[in-house]
């Protein structure tokens, strides 16, 4: 056995008029003892292996949450599954990956510099604009995203890049909340994938041929292992008959949704509802084409 000193600052919010500071102490030291038994899990295999300490901005204060882990590539992260499920139990995190390493304050500048010049969220601009009636229903996306559209990154995809686009808009989603070390594909490796998957010729490579529903299943199976599902609508009309799955989706999945229609492709990242008889029920559609 060996020893290791390891210097860990632990950060903490007081409100004087509001909260007892010897109560506020005693949950700081409570989880000082808590980081200090998941030390003890720590599976080090040699005493040169190295132990990181990664903050975390977590709900509700995102005050910085100081971690030890000793996990440097994605092997070994997939290794600290169980020192992971430690600290969610301990400080009560929701069920969702909150302490990959990737996510930590200290990471994820190199994580996000691939968004750089891209909106993040475009649909919370929408939300003060519409006026919502007691008895509307409204449902968006959960969850930070980016939003990719035509002629980003040097690309000239107008008239037939909208479901790339839409592609790209997903993945973000899955890099942002954690789900994926992966970065946002370009359309030149969207198309290499879908050839790799024999589901297209290699000619496809490099060509200016849209690609659909099917094809963004397939790529979000292929770079993040997700599996999808696709709804099959007769008409625009028919949509308002699938509504309550859309708002089924948004409620538990939270993911932005592709739509395509004939040669074009959208991306619902709100959708809106309203029961009364002279008001139309209607789809917000963020990142158009």
């Amino acid at each position: 056995e060996w020893e290791r000193d390891l210097n860990l600052p632990i950060y903490m919010i007081w409100n004087p008029g509001k909260e007892n500071f010897e109560e506020v102490l005693k949950s700081i030291i409570k989880k000082c003892f808590l980081v200090y038994d998941s030390l003890k899990n720590l599976k080090i295999s040699n005493p040169k292996q190295k132990i990181s300490l990664w903050s975390f901005n977590l709900a509700p204060t995102y005050m910085p949450f100081v971690l030890p882990f000793i996990c440097e590539t994605e092997q070994e992260e997939a290794a600290q599954i169980e020192q992971r499920r430690i600290f969610h139990k301990a400080f009560v995190l929701e069920d969702r990956p909150l302490l990959r390493s990737y996510l930590s304050r200290e990471l994820c500048a190199a994580q996000l510099s691939s968004f750089e010049g891209k909106i993040g969220s475009i649909h919370l601009r929408c939300l003060g604009k519409k006026q919502i009636g007691e008895d509307s229903v409204r449902e968006t996306v959960r969850g930070q995203y980016y939003y990719y559209h035509y002629l980003q990154d040097g690309e000239q995809d107008n008239g037939w890049g909208c479901a790339y686009r839409s592609l790209q808009t997903l993945t973000s989603w899955y890099i942002c909340q954690g789900f994926s070390m992966q970065t946002v594909p370009k359309i030149k490796e969207i198309q290499e994938a879908l050839v790799e998957v024999k589901d297209k010729p290699r000619s496809f490579i490099g060509s200016k041929e849209w690609i659909g529903a099917l094809e963004v299943m397939l790529c979000l199976n292929h770079f993040l292992k997700v599996e999808s599902k696709i709804l099959r609508i007769g008409s625009g009309a028919a949509i308002a008959s699938s509504y309550s799955m859309l708002l089924s989706h948004f409620r538990n999945q939270g993911t932005p949704i592709m739509i395509g229609g004939a040669a074009y492709a959208y991306t619902i990242c709100l959708l809106y509802t309203s029961d009364a008889a002279d008001d139309t029920p209607c789809v917000d559609l963020g990142g158009r084409r």
